[in-house]
C-alpha cells in the first residue's frame, strides 16, 4: 500500500518554502486558498515554481514534498526540473550579449552560482564557451565575474577535457600582455583557489610552468608579485608531483632577497611548504630528502652572507621550519 498523503500546513513549513507553497495553494478548486497543500496538483504547481527560481535546490524541495507523500510529484517534476534548468541557463546565456553591463554581470554571477551547484554536468558544459568569451568583456567587473565562474566550473564535476581547456584559458589570459595588472591579479587569485581546491593534480601541474615563468619576471606591480608568491605557496603545499615541486626551489630561493618584506615572507613560506608539508593531508606529496636538505642548507648559508636581507629571511624561514 502506498504512503498516505499528508496535508502540508504552509505557515508551519520552512520559511524559504512558504511563498512557493502559497503559489501552489492558489488553485481555483474547492481546496484552493485554504493555507494547505493537500492535492497533487497544488504540490506540482509549488514544485514547478520553486524549481524555476532555485534549480540548484530543486531536489531538496522535491524531497520535502515526498516526505509528505507526494511521490508522484517527485516523478513528474524531475523532468520538469531539468527543463527548468535548461531554460534558466538559456535565458542567462542570452543576457551575456546585453548592452547593459549590469545585466551582463548579473547573468555571469548567476551562471557562477549554477556552476557550483548540483545541476547536471551537461548543463554546465553549455556555459564554458560563452563564459570564456566573457573574459574579453570591455568591463572589468564582468571579466572578474567570468574568472570566478570559470573557476567554479573547473572545480565542479564537468568533463576533464573541459576543465583542462578552461585552465589553459585562464593561464593564457594571465599571459596576455593586453590585460592590466589588476585583471592579472584577479586571475592569479582564481588560480590560487584552484591550487587550494581538490581539483585533480594534473590541472595543478598545468599551472606550474606558466606561473614559474611569470614569477621569474620583475615587470609586475607589488600586489601582483605578492599574489604570485602566494599562489606558488599554494602549489608547493598541494598534491602535484615531487619533481615539479623540485623545479620551484631555485626561482623561489632567488626571490628570497627581494626588497619587499611581505613578498619575502610569502616566498619563505612557500619554500617551507616544500620542506614541511601539512602532515594531516595525506594527499600532499613531499619533495625528496636531498631537495629538502638543499633548501635548509641554502637558508643556513644565507645566514653567513653580508646581505642582511638574505639573513633576515633565512632566520624567518628557519624559524618556521
Amino acid at each position: 500500500m502506498g504512503e498516505m498523503i499528508k496535508d502540508i500546513i504552509i505557515e508551519k513549513a520552512p520559511f524559504a518554502y512558504r511563498n512557493y507553497l502559497k503559489i501552489g495553494d492558489t488553485n481555483n478548486g474547492p481546496q484552493g486558498n485554504d493555507g494547505l497543500i493537500n492535492t497533487s496538483e497544488e504540490a506540482e504547481n509549488a514544485a514547478a515554481a520553486y524549481c524555476e527560481d532555485n534549480p540548484s535546490k530543486c531536489e531538496s524541495f522535491l524531497k520535502y514534498l515526498e516526505d509528505s507523500g507526494y511521490t508522484s510529484v517527485h516523478l513528474k517534476i524531475k523532468t520538469v526540473g531539468t527543463d527548468v534548468v535548461e531554460t534558466k541557463i538559456e535565458k542567462l546565456l542570452s543576457k551575456l550579449s546585453s548592452t547593459d553591463l549590469h545585466v551582463r554581470n548579473n547573468a555571469v554571477r548567476s551562471l557562477s552560482r549554477l556552476a557550483g551547484s548540483n545541476i547536471p554536468s551537461e548543463e554546465k558544459a553549455k556555459m564554458v564557451e560563452p563564459l570564456i568569451k566573457m573574459l574579453l568583456d570591455e568591463n572589468s567587473e564582468v571579466r572578474l565575474s567570468a574568472v570566478y565562474a570559470l573557476t567554479e566550473l573547473i572545480k565542479s564535476d564537468i568533463a576533464p577535457e573541459l576543465k583542462a581547456t578552461m585552465t589553459d584559458t585562464l593561464l593564457d589570459a594571465f599571459a596576455d600582455t593586453h590585460n592590466d595588472n589588476t585583471n592579472r591579479s584577479n586571475l592569479v587569485i582564481a588560480l590560487g583557489e584552484l591550487a587550494r581546491s581538490n581539483a585533480p593534480s594534473d590541472l595543478k601541474m598545468q599551472m606550474v610552468e606558466p606561473l614559474l615563468t611569470a614569477f621569474g619576471k620583475n615587470e609586475y606591480n607589488s600586489e601582483l608579485r605578492k599574489s604570485l608568491a602566494y599562489v606558488m605557496g599554494d602549489i608547493c603545499a598541494s598534491n602535484i608531483a615531487p619533481h615539479l615541486k623540485a623545479k620551484m626551489i631555485e626561482p623561489l630561493f632567488n626571490a628570497i632577497g627581494d626588497e619587499d618584506l611581505d613578498f619575502r615572507r610569502l616566498v619563505a613560506e612557500a619554500l617551507t611548504s616544500l620542506v614541511d608539508p601539512d602532515p594531516e593531508d595525506i594527499s600532499v606529496t613531499s619533495i625528496a630528502p636531498g631537495h629538502k636538505a638543499l633548501i635548509v642548507q641554502s637558508f643556513i648559508k644565507a645566514l653567513s652572507e653580508i646581505n642582511e636581507t638574505h639573513q633576515e629571511n633565512a632566520v624567518f624561514a628557519l624559524d618556521i621550519l
